[in-house]
């Protein structure tokens, strides 16, 4: 009977030690797929994060061009502008200081 019993944990026991074997190779090969994942999963990231960076920069390059040519622009506008006026400005200044002086001349 004693050996009967024994002879039955030994096989139970040998079940369980193929048991822990199959469970141990099939968490090694969880472990190396997830590994893999994330590797891909890595490698994904940095792509569409250097795919989005040099977007960006490249949106941001445009809009710094066409701001900086705009400025030029309006630049541009303004010493016209300020050039058209020039003239008046002189005649202001004669203008002012001939009066300044007929006024100084009445007393």
């Amino acid at each position: 009977n004693i050996n009967d019993r024994l002879v039955v944990l030994e096989t139970e026991m040998s079940g369980t030690k193929e048991n822990y074997k199959e469970l141990s190779r099939e968490i090694k090969e969880l472990s190396k797929k997830i590994e893999e994942g994330n590797e891909k999963l890595s490698k994904e990231t940095r792509e569409v994060s250097k795919e989005v960076n040099d977007n960006l920069s490249k949106e941001i390059k445009e809009v710094n061009d066409k701001l900086s040519k705009e400025i030029k622009e309006v630049s541009k506008e303004i010493k016209e502008v300020n050039n058209k006026f020039i003239p008046l400005y002189v005649f202001l200044a004669v203008l002012s200081t001939a009066t300044g002086m007929a006024n100084l001349k009445d007393f």
